[in-house]
């Protein structure tokens, strides 16, 4: 159940879907009042869920990123049918209009969020406006307990997610946390994916200050004996591009996809993890972990719950890059360490982020939730 979109895949159920919103930009007038009227309550998103419904007839119904497209309408049909919901949290948007919890400059405390503090983030689209009257919106549906009464299971990636769930009022018993899985992990592969000679440290993320992309080139001035690859794309790329030029340490190589990527981790000695912003989960860490590469990340949300300093990687204080530096130093300075951390990096992540453990663990809250009710 989606909305439609020309990049759809083809869907036996598309004539169910939802009519498609344009949010690339804030609308004003008539156009802004029916996009917020839309987040609040998406009457059409609410009546097309109920025939889907009746058509389909589900056990279970796992959502994920409703909010301002489909809204919390589509859970009333579940209530009044008594089908059992879970939700995957991806992000704080359960939280905050702010769903990244970060004002441009630092990671922001969910307990201490208020609806000004929000605003001022301008986290929508750049506009005061439009981040107050969602975060208004937002404030609401929470109030009115829109989502809480139908759904019966929250399911955060990290305890950092889960505890911001509860910081700002959604009921504890109904969380669990079941951690992503990682691509990479090959069903009874017991080694990690095949390696060439490991060098250098890895940068993959998408290029923006929250991501830290600025305190890898600091780290790379700072050790020109040490070659950093950087991998992804976003409003930094120029001004990576433009270091890359002064750097012979340095080399940029855009956006790759999974297996060029898992690839390019593989070889590394060292992926390095540098977000400010408080990661919900941390993909590309557990993915480094998958192929048997040590990370190093920074202390920022979900990140430092998968790490134990010295056993499957290392932690530094997020944003400080005397701490990166000096951790960084002492890792290259002793080789064997970092050989050592791969495996018990690699022992992690089939633990934690097998897909068929994940699977086998999110069919357990199926049949749990369906038997209970």
């Amino acid at each position: 159940f989606a909305l439609h979109d020309p990049r759809n895949a083809p869907s036996a159920w598309d004539k169910y879907f939802v009519s498609s919103l344009d949010t690339s930009r804030v609308g004003f007038g008539l156009d802004g009042v029916r996009q917020l009227i839309r987040a609040f309550w998406c009457r059409e998103a609410e009546q097309k869920m109920r025939k889907l419904l009746a058509a389909f007839k589900p056990d279970m119904v796992h959502l994920h990123n409703a909010y301002t497209h489909l809204s919390p309408s589509v859970l009333r049909p579940c209530k009044q049918a008594g089908i059992p919901v879970v939700m995957t949290v991806h992000d704080y948007a359960l939280v905050s209009a702010n769903y990244g919890l970060w004002d441009g400059t630092q990671a922001m405390n969910a307990a201490q969020l208020n609806w000004l503090k929000v605003a001022r983030t301008r986290f929508i689209k750049g506009s005061f406006l439009a981040t107050f009257l969602l975060e208004g919106v937002y404030r609401l549906q929470r109030a009115l307990r829109l989502y809480d009464r139908a759904i019966d299971t929250y399911l955060p990636s990290s305890n950092f997610v889960a505890e911001a769930l509860i910081a700002t009022g959604y009921p504890k018993n109904k969380i669990q946390i079941l951690s992503l899985f990682s691509g990479n992990l090959l069903p009874g592969i017991e080694l990690p994916m095949p390696r060439g000679l490991r060098s250098g440290v890895l940068y993959a993320g998408r290029l923006e200050d929250y991501k830290g992309i600025d305190l890898v080139l600091k780290a790379a001035h700072a050790f020109p004996k040490i070659d950093f690859l950087i991998a992804g794309t976003g409003p930094k790329e120029d001004e990576v591009r433009e270091e890359v030029r002064h750097l012979e340490n340095v080399q940029y190589l855009g956006f790759l996809p999974g297996d060029a990527l898992w690839q390019q981790m593989a070889d590394a000695q060292l992926v390095v993890v540098p977000s400010r912003w408080p990661e919900p989960y941390g993909l590309v860490a557990i993915e480094a972990m998958a192929c048997g590469t040590p990370v190093m990340v920074s202390n920022a949300g979900g990140l430092p719950e998968k790490i134990k300093d010295g056993v499957n990687g290392v932690v530094f204080t997020a944003g400080d890059i005397q701490d990166l530096t000096t951790k960084l130093k002492a890792a290259f300075k002793h080789p064997k360490d970092l050989e050592r951390m791969g495996e018990g990096a690699f022992r992690y992540a089939k633990a934690q982020a097998d897909p068929k453990k994940h699977l086998d663990r999110l069919l357990e809250i199926y049949t749990s939730q369906v038997i209970h009710r």
